[in-house]
């Protein structure tokens, strides 16, 4: 999963370097792996402009709620992840996967 995350960042970098502040946030989801990353940056306007990128949600036995939650107290009320990446088809990575776009979709 280190691998995944640097090279993800590396292509990412572009994106990243403009950023004013940068999160990573390694997820605690038991055997399988979640990771938030959320950048901020100051817009033309001086406002607040936020990306963020959830990679991958952990299994299906409830884990996606636990992500879900998790992500959701982080962003506050940022209600929506910009892009959504699994590294790979293994149920430990991607089983949560349905329930947390259901429930950013349903808010």
């Amino acid at each position: 999963m280190k691998t995944f995350l640097i090279t993800i960042l590396f292509l990412l970098q572009g994106w990243i370097s403009k950023a004013d502040s940068l999160w990573v946030h390694h997820i605690g989801v038991g055997q399988g792996d979640a990771t938030l990353i959320v950048a901020w940056q100051t817009n033309l306007t001086g406002g607040v402009d936020t990306t963020t990128v959830l990679i991958d949600a952990g299994n299906s036995s409830g884990k996606g709620t636990a992500v879900y939650n998790y992500v959701n107290d982080v962003l506050g009320t940022i209600k929506h992840v910009n892009f959504v990446i699994t590294s790979h088809l293994h149920s430990d990575h991607i089983g949560g996967m349905p329930m947390v776009l259901q429930k950013f979709h349903d808010n």
